[in-house]
């Protein structure tokens, strides 16, 4: 985890609390954490050394976890050795229990890249439009006064409907908290009681952190089908051909958790047979995907679902 009171690198437990970070990385140079640097960073004061090598949203996010009197936050390119694979694999393989187990999950809506993304507020003013402030209502939450924004809820799908890896973070994370150039929109996998209802606040269920076990009506391959369905239907921004199947992994290790059985390929052992007949989606032209067979969803990019 980064500490970001000492502005390093730390080992942490299951025990520790934690803020987690969900952004798109992009073709930017960055800090990373590699075998050669690892104890280099885990030294008080590395992070704050290497100030420019980080890019502005994570400097955001870490502001953000201090302001909220937290001392800890789990990035990827810093939490993860990107030149140890076998740690790399394992943590691919748990991103349900990262995400799943942070307080909150600050995904930066906006950018195309770690550079351009920023978390609103932080190191600017945030000024809206004029034409968007103009006539809109506002509400009263804990004595202060918010511009209800409901547009900006349709931004944060639109942003995270071209993207692969925050598909999953954003569905495993208990709470996520989306901030674009000047609005912010929280979604909680249970309702905050303690908020005062309003007819001008709400929240789109399309980005509702996913709770297995609010689906216990459906069958576990209605499950299954329904979230390959969602993830497919993207457009899947990656780097690699692999990260098709990867981005999808903490997904599936939390179906695996609650069911049983492992995988293969992506398709679930449990329902292995049924998992094979995915089917494509009218209209969609699929491509070919080489890393993998072409009998699983995966060897393909382009929509798919199941009847």
């Amino acid at each position: 985890l980064l500490d970001v009171v000492d502005e390093r690198l730390v080992s942490a437990t299951s025990e520790y609390s934690f803020l987690a970070l969900s952004y798109v990385w992009g073709a930017v140079e960055m800090l990373q954490t590699r075998k050669a640097n690892v104890s280099l960073l885990m030294e008080k004061g590395a992070l704050s050394m290497n100030k420019r090598r980080l890019p502005h949203v994570i400097r955001d996010a870490m502001h953000i976890v201090r302001a909220l009197h937290q001392r800890y936050l789990w990035v990827d390119c810093l939490c993860i050795v990107q030149d140890g694979e076998s740690q790399k694999h394992h943590q691919i393989q748990n991103m349900h229990s990262i995400y799943g187990a942070s307080l909150l999950t600050l995904c930066a809506a906006n950018g195309k890249c770690a550079e351009t993304s920023c978390l609103a507020g932080i190191r600017a003013p945030c000024v809206f439009p004029t034409d968007v402030t103009h006539n809109r209502l506002t509400a009263s939450i804990m004595g202060r006064s918010f511009l209800y924004f409901e547009p900006g809820i349709e931004q944060v799908e639109l942003m995270y409907e071209s993207r692969g890896w925050t598909f999953q973070e954003m569905l495993l994370s208990r709470r996520c908290l989306y901030l674009d150039d000047y609005s912010c929109t929280y979604s909680c996998r249970k309702p905050v009681d303690t908020l005062p209802q309003s007819e001008h606040i709400s929240v789109s269920s399309r980005i509702r952190p996913l709770n297995i076990s609010e689906t216990e009506k459906q069958s576990r391959s209605d499950i299954y089908f329904q979230l390959v369905a969602l993830y497919t239907e993207r457009i899947i921004s990656i780097s690699y051909p692999t990260d098709r199947l990867n981005a999808f992994r903490g997904i599936l290790s939390l179906w695996e958790k609650k069911y049983g059985q492992g995988s293969m390929l992506g398709l679930p052992m449990a329902i292995f047979d049924q998992a094979l007949l995915w089917k494509v989606k009218p209209s969609v032209e699929l491509t070919r995907n080489q890393s993998f067979p072409s009998w699983c969803w995966a060897g393909w990019t382009g929509g798919c679902y199941y009847d």
